[in-house]
Order: C-alpha cells, then sequence, then structure tokens
C-alpha cells in the first residue's frame, strides 16, 4: 500500500508541474488555417505559407503544398488542414496522394518569423497524419534562421491514418531567438498512393521572460597561482545571479563587457580572455605566462531575462597575482668548448607571421641550451601557420622542435612534436607547423634541437631534454662516450585571435593635380566597416568608412593601407592602397604674344608634367 501511495504522490507532483508549465507559457505563434477558402488552395504563398528549399538526396522538388477544406480530404479539425504533399491534388480519391514514381521531398514554411527574442522554454503543438510507407516515406519539423540554411528537429512522423497530437515538442534550442518554422516531406520512389504530411492545429508556445534587472557583484576574491595557472574563488552574490563571467588579463584597466552579448570561453575583451562563464564560485585559468603579473576580474550578469546578458560593469569584483617562475627541462650537453667537432644552432627565422622574427649568427651556448625567449615574439593568428627556417654551424644533424601546447612546462613526445627531420642529416632545413584553430590566445614556447655525432650518426631518436654525454667518463650513464653534439635553443611566439574579416579586392585611386583620389575596396562577406590608415603596422587612423569608398584629399602620391571590420574583429593585416598624385601638364609658349609674319618666324611650345 505505501508503494502504491508514493507512486501515486509522484504522478500528482508530476502533473502539478506539468499544469504549471503549461500555464506559464503564452502562445507566441498559432496557424489553424480557417481562414482559407474554397475547396483547395495551392498558390504559394498563401495564407502565409510558402515553399521553399532545403538539402536533401535527392535535392528538395516540385515543393507541393496545399491548403483543403473536407470536401476533399477528412480534415483534422475545423474546416481546413495542410498537406505537405508532392503533387497536385488529385480528383478520384478523398485524401491528398503522393505519387510513387519518384522519390520526392519538400518543405513548406511560414515567411512570417517567430520572434521569440524576449521567451523561454519554447514548445511545439500540433496534430498530424501521415500514412506513409513507414521507413521511407515521413514528415519532419523543420526551423531556419535566416529562411536559407534549414536544421531538421528529432522524430519522423509516419504510419498513421488517424490523427496523431505532439504537445510540447522541445524547441529551447530557439529559445531567444528569431526563426521560420517549417514541415518537411519525405518519400521513395515506391508504394505510393497514401496520404501525405497532413498538419495542423500548429502552436509555439513559451514563457515570457521579465525584464533584466543590474545583480548585486560578488564579494572577496581568493587567488592561488601555480605555475602558468591560477586557481580563484569568490564568495557568491546575494541574491544569486544568473552567471559570472571571469575575464584574466595583464592589465590594470577592468575590461567592459558589452551588454546583450555573450561571451564564450577564450573570447577577448579589451586585453583580457575569458576564462570561466558558470554559476558556481570556482575558476581556474591556465596556460598563462611563467612570472607574470595578472589581473582577475568578475562579473555577475543575468541572461535568463528580457534584455540579457545584462552585466554589472560597476566596480567588478578583481585581484592581481604573480604567476610562478617556469620549470622547463635545460637540455645541456657535454662537449661546450669552442671547436671544430661542436655542432650548434646558428640561425633561426620565422617567417610567414604577422611579426617575422630574425635569429642569424646568434653563435653556441657554453652549456648546448639557449633560452631566447627574450627576444620579440612571432605573432600568428589561431588556425594558421608558422613557417620556421633553421641552419646548423659545423656539419649536418637532424632537427627537432616541439610546442609546448598546454602550457605545463613539459614537452610531449607524442602530441607535442612539430617537426622531425628523421634519420636524414642536415645543415640548414624549412619546417612549418600549424596553430589549432581554438587554441586559446596567448604566448608559447618551441624548442628547436640539432643533434650529430663526431662520426655523423644521426639516426638517434632525442627527445627535447636528455643530456647529450660526449665523453666517456666510466659512469655507465646512458649514451656515455657515444659523442654526442649540439644545441636546443627555445623561443616564443604569441597566437592572437582569429578574424574572417579581409580584403578581398581594392582599386587604386588617381587624382589630376592636387584634389580627392578615390580609392575602392571589397570586403569578405560580413564586412560593416572599413578603416584607413597612414601606416603599415602603427601609425594613425586617418579615416572610418561604412562602404569601401574613401577620397582622400592629396597633394603628393600618398599610399595607405585599409582593413575591412565584420563588428566582431578587425583584419590582422592592412592592405596597401595607393592614391597617385598626377600633375596637370603645363604648356609654355614663347614668346609669350607671338606674332607670326612671313616663314622664318619660330614659336616655341614646351610642356611639364606627366
Amino acid at each position: 500500500m505505501k508503494k502504491k501511495r508514493l507512486l501515486l504522490n509522484i504522478a500528482v507532483i508530476v502533473m502539478l508541474f506539468s499544469y504549471a508549465f503549461t500555464n506559464a507559457q503564452v502562445t507566441i505563434f498559432s496557424e489553424d488555417f480557417e481562414t482559407a477558402t474554397g475547396a483547395e488552395n495551392q498558390a504559394s504563398p498563401y495564407l502565409g505559407w510558402q515553399n521553399g528549399q532545403f538539402a536533401t538526396t535527392p535535392p528538395t522538388n516540385d515543393n507541393y503544398f496545399w491548403v483543403f477544406d473536407d470536401t476533399r480530404c477528412n480534415v483534422i479539425t475545423g474546416n481546413y488542414s495542410m498537406a505537405v504533399s508532392r503533387n497536385t491534388p488529385v480528383t478520384t480519391a478523398p485524401f491528398p496522394e503522393y505519387r510513387d514514381n519518384r522519390a520526392a521531398s519538400t518543405l513548406v514554411y511560414n515567411t512570417t518569423t517567430i520572434d521569440a527574442t524576449n521567451y523561454t522554454s519554447l514548445t511545439l503543438d500540433f496534430n498530424w497524419i501521415c500514412e506513409g510507407e513507414i521507413g521511407f516515406d515521413f514528415g519532419t519539423v523543420l526551423y531556419s534562421l535566416d529562411g536559407v540554411t534549414w536544421a531538421t528537429l528529432p522524430g519522423f512522423y509516419e504510419g498513421q491514418s488517424t490523427v496523431q497530437s505532439v504537445t510540447n515538442l522541445d524547441l529551447s534550442i530557439l529559445d531567444g531567438q528569431i526563426f521560420y518554422l517549417g514541415f518537411g516531406w519525405d518519400n521513395d520512389n515506391s508504394i505510393g498512393g497514401f496520404p501525405s504530411f497532413i498538419v495542423d492545429d500548429i502552436f509555439v508556445k513559451g514563457i515570457a521572460l521579465t525584464p533584466c534587472i543590474v545583480p548585486n557583484q560578488p564579494t572577496v576574491l581568493n587567488l592561488a597561482p601555480t605555475g602558468d595557472t591560477i586557481n580563484g574563488s569568490f564568495t557568491a552574490s546575494v541574491p544569486a545571479p544568473d552567471n559570472y563571467l571571469v575575464v584574466v588579463s595583464t592589465s590594470a584597466t577592468a575590461p567592459t563587457p558589452v551588454n546583450t552579448t555573450s561571451y564564450n570561453l577564450g573570447d577577448t575583451i579589451g586585453v583580457g580572455t575569458v576564462v570561466d562563464i558558470d554559476s558556481d564560485t570556482l575558476f581556474t585559468a591556465t596556460g598563462l605566462n611563467p612570472s607574470t603579473l595578472y589581473y582577475i576580474y568578475v562579473f555577475s550578469y543575468n541572461a535568463i531575462c528580457s534584455g540579457g546578458p545584462l552585466y554589472n560593469v560597476a566596480s567588478p569584483l578583481s585581484g592581481s597575482t604573480t604567476t610562478t617562475t617556469s620549470t622547463y627541462c635545460s637540455p645541456l650537453n657535454e662537449q661546450v668548448s669552442y671547436n671544430t667537432t661542436v655542432k650548434y644552432i646558428n640561425d633561426v627565422e620565422f617567417r610567414g607571421t604577422l611579426n617575422d622574427v630574425t635569429n642569424i649568427n646568434n653563435g653556441n651556448s657554453v652549456a648546448g641550451y639557449t633560452d631566447w625567449t627574450g627576444l620579440t615574439n612571432c605573432i600568428q593568428a589561431q588556425g594558421e601557420g608558422i613557417n620556421v627556417v633553421v641552419g646548423g654551424f659545423n656539419g649536418r644533424g637532424r632537427w627537432k622542435a616541439w610546442v609546448d601546447w598546454n602550457k605545463d612546462d613539459v614537452f610531449d613526445l607524442t602530441t607535442e612534436e612539430v617537426y622531425d627531420s628523421g634519420s636524414v642529416g642536415t645543415t640548414t632545413t624549412t619546417f612549418g607547423f600549424g596553430i589549432p584553430a581554438n587554441q586559446a590566445v596567448g604566448d608559447y614556447r618551441l624548442r628547436i634541437r640539432f643533434h650529430n655525432t663526431a662520426t655523423d650518426n644521426w639516426s638517434y631518436d632525442f627527445n627535447a631534454c636528455e643530456f647529450f654525454d660526449f665523453w666517456d667518463d666510466t659512469t655507465n650513464a646512458p649514451n656515455d662516450g657515444d659523442f654526442r653534439l649540439g644545441e636546443a635553443e627555445d623561443y616564443l611566439f604569441t597566437v592572437v585571435q582569429s578574424c574572417d574579416a579581409k580584403i578581398t579586392s581594392l582599386t587604386d585611386g588617381a587624382a589630376c593635380g592636387p584634389g580627392a583620389a578615390t580609392l575602392i575596396v571589397t570586403g569578405s562577406a560580413g564586412t560593416t566597416q572599413f578603416n584607413w590608415y597612414d601606416a603599415e603596422t602603427g601609425g594613425n587612423l586617418v579615416a572610418t568608412t561604412g562602404t569601401g569608398s574613401w577620397s582622400p584629399i592629396i597633394s603628393a602620391t600618398t599610399t595607405y593601407w585599409v582593413t575591412a571590420n565584420n563588428g566582431n574583429c578587425e583584419s590582422l593585416v592592412r592592405t596597401k592602397i595607393v592614391a597617385t598624385l598626377n600633375p596637370i601638364t603645363t604648356l609654355t609658349i614663347s614668346p609669350a604674344s607671338p606674332t607670326v609674319c612671313g616663314e622664318d618666324d619660330i614659336i616655341e611650345i614646351s610642356a611639364t608634367g606627366d
């Protein structure tokens, strides 16, 4: 009896929850087709419904749909329903058949977008019939954010000759979105004649969001640096916000999150990087540079509301700490004196980056290892590549390179090796490696190592840290007396956020004499702004335009550089464009007031300018 009573109580609780949920929702879109007229209607659009295209194999074809009354078919409810069908209505049967002589796919959607910007917990209700061949002929529900690219919601509707009801189909993926709603039909090329996909009584519902309010900030920030990582915690805000946004930065000036903008891990805000987005009070910032002062900023914000995300940007909770010293291994060797046998790295060049760096004739280190991380970093964007040209001194050898991608102060021999010349000995070589598209922005250490023996045996597969033993010290240590030679060098490179905004074409401008020269550029898709500079790097921003046309006033031929901006980022590389001054041609007649009388008078005409 107790068990039955418990089950009954659970059932009552579920029913009450369902009732409360349903009653909290409001209808934001509905369609019952009852405003239709006539026995059948095939026009597109009709009642705001229109045929469309979506990617299938075969592609969407015919796109027939029709709204009919109960003289043409047993409608689902009321006087009218809609069929998503492969062919025109038939006149010999009381139902909308589909043909079986070819495969077909059809899409019909409402041309009015459903604005769920201020709604959450979206659901869909509709009634349907579809007596297609199970597994081959079926209906679907689709949505699109732009009316062009369509996504199919889970579920196939097939094999039912009586009215079926879908209640509370989960549309939460569309919470806060503006979207189109559509219904699809697919059939193969066998066994036709059944009613196709018929729908009616369509309702999209959601819970209206209340206006956002600015939450209180958290308090009491605790920071604990360990190597390249900072672990942190703080005391929660009262009352609790929806979430916290945590940003790590090298700047003492707090960043400013933009209201209504949702950020992802790794996004940049000013010079800071987002390292945590959730509702708990713990966070970890990792992959940081060693021995560096970092500032942590914590913002509370509300997002499950109308007008969100809404950030509290006034006086964010903040603190600072310094990461600890790097613990990278030092790959030393025993033969360190300058003589005819010492082999070492002499040249390293970074090419094809946003900031190429050259370290030529850098000589040999005393202990077989040089830390060049104090040099200027080369810079490259996420998803791009870095080319490295290396040269050795005093003979050939084997080259290897590693990148500490996870910044754990260890070069993983399996996942972080980016180059190995193998058993081929060479004095110089060029190699390249790609930066993963999702690699966090920041500085990364590259280790390059060159190895050989006094007898030119470069087949040995060395690692990033091991000691190169030269003399036989009778210590029975590994490789003791193997005459190993070489050097390792470390460099830093900086990964910056990638940007799809680019200048795709340009037309230089010209002016005849001092005046305006029109420069024209085209940006990649999504470009909303163009920035014009007087230098390739640094310099001054001299103009900003909403289109790719700008007409500077020039008095001499002038070179400018231009970038595209898509609202999220600016081109990483400026594109050169030239405004050319063409001098006005000046004609000089001598004498100024000539008198021509007879054949012996001479008039001289000279021209200057281009």
